[in-house]
C-alpha cells in the first residue's frame, strides 16, 4: 500500500501506522511518500510568506499524486510490477478500498 503524505504530517502519519500495527498489514508492504508542494496563496491570489524571505509552501493536494510518483524511482518500480492500481482520496469517506462494484465496472 502506498500512502501519500504531506511534508507537515509525514513523520506523524508513519508513526500512527506503526503504533496501530499497520492495521493488520505487513509493515514491508507499506510505502510512505510526501506529495509535491506549491506556493500557498490567499483568496486574492497573493503569495503567502512564511518569513520575509521565504515563500510559504502547501501540499499540492490529491492531484499531486502523479507528479510525486514521477519523482520517486522506487515508487515507479513498484508500479511497473503491478497489473492494477486503485487510487482513492482519503478525504472522501465514501471511497471503498477494493470496491467490487468499482472493479467490476472497470
Amino acid at each position: 500500500m502506498m500512502v501519500m503524505t504531506s511534508h507537515e504530517n509525514h513523520a506523524e502519519t508513519v508513526k500512527f501506522f506503526k503504533a496501530n500495527n499497520y492495521f493488520g498489514g505487513n509493515e514491508k508492504s507499506f510505502v510512505f511518500f510526501p506529495q509535491a508542494m506549491l506556493p500557498a496563496v490567499d483568496a486574492n491570489g497573493k503569495i503567502l510568506m512564511s518569513s520575509e524571505s521565504t515563500i510559504k509552501l502547501a501540499p499540492n493536494g490529491n492531484g499531486a499524486l502523479f507528479d510525486s510518483i514521477s519523482k520517486r524511482p522506487e515508487i515507479q518500480e513498484i508500479f511497473r510490477q503491478l497489473d492494477y492500481v486503485q487510487v482513492i482520496g482519503v478525504d472522501n469517506s465514501l471511497n471503498k478500498v477494493l470496491d467490487p462494484l468499482l472493479i467490476g465496472f472497470s
